[in-house]
């Protein structure tokens, strides 16, 4: 009998970790005290392992957080193509918006980095190929693509801050003389539904953007 047991059985019973413990671990970490709390060594201490085993299967803290960040755009529900444009944009955008809702931290990565992974192109080959099929040139399709999501993200991370603080003291203190339009208007964004909020901005920016389309000529339209 081998006096240490079965051979192989301490190599079962060794801590190991793999990038998906190392990602179930930065999201843990980040839910409960923020992104910045995210580092190599706070990782390691709760994987229990080494700094340099962490390295071996990222090389940068940036690196780890795309590979989360992609793992909950995965969740992003894409649109049918057979939907027109327009919809299809919003579904998608609204479907994003939920998903940074239900994990916070998806925001300040995609505001701070650039994400190079499948998922993140998932929802742009979506955007690209709806408004490439309105005969929108290249350029206003890639603008068009940064600014729906410019939109999202910013409107999202609004959204969530109202979360933690909705009071307005200094809104509350304004003098409706010196200003009319703020206190008349404000007030109802402030207290007013977030979803509509959202879903009214969204609705604004793809109008803007349908200005982009060129126009056909129909048949006994000429050039002038």
């Amino acid at each position: 009998m081998h006096p240490e047991g079965n051979p192989g059985e301490a190599d079962v019973a060794a801590p190991k970790v793999n990038l998906e413990a190392l990602v179930e671990a930065a999201a843990d970490i980040a839910s409960a005290d923020g992104i910045d709390a995210v580092t190599m060594r706070r990782l390691a201490e709760r994987c229990s392992v080494g700094v340099m085993t962490i390295y071996g299967y990222v090389r940068t803290k940036e690196e780890l957080l795309a590979v989360l960040a992609d793992r909950y755009l995965a969740e992003i529900e894409l649109p049918d193509p057979a939907m027109c444009w327009q919809d299809q944009l919003v579904a998608l955008y609204c479907s994003l918006r939920e998903v940074i809702l239900k994990h916070p931290t998806l925001a300040p990565i995609i505001a701070n980095q650039r994400l190079d992974r499948r998922s993140a192109y998932r929802g742009a080959e979506v955007v690209c190929a709806a408004l490439r099929a309105t005969g929108m040139s290249d350029r206003d399709v890639i603008t068009s693509f940064a600014t729906l999501t410019s939109f999202t993200v910013g409107s999202v991370q609004r959204e969530l801050a109202a979360i933690d603080s909705d009071a307005r003291p200094g809104l509350a203190s304004l003098s409706a003389a010196e200003f009319p339009n703020v206190v008349s208007l404000f007030g109802p964004l402030v207290t007013g539904d977030a979803e509509q909020n959202f879903c009214d901005g969204l609705q604004l920016v793809i109008d803007a953007i349908a200005t982009r389309i060129p126009r056909r000529l129909t048949s006994g339209q000429f050039n002038r």
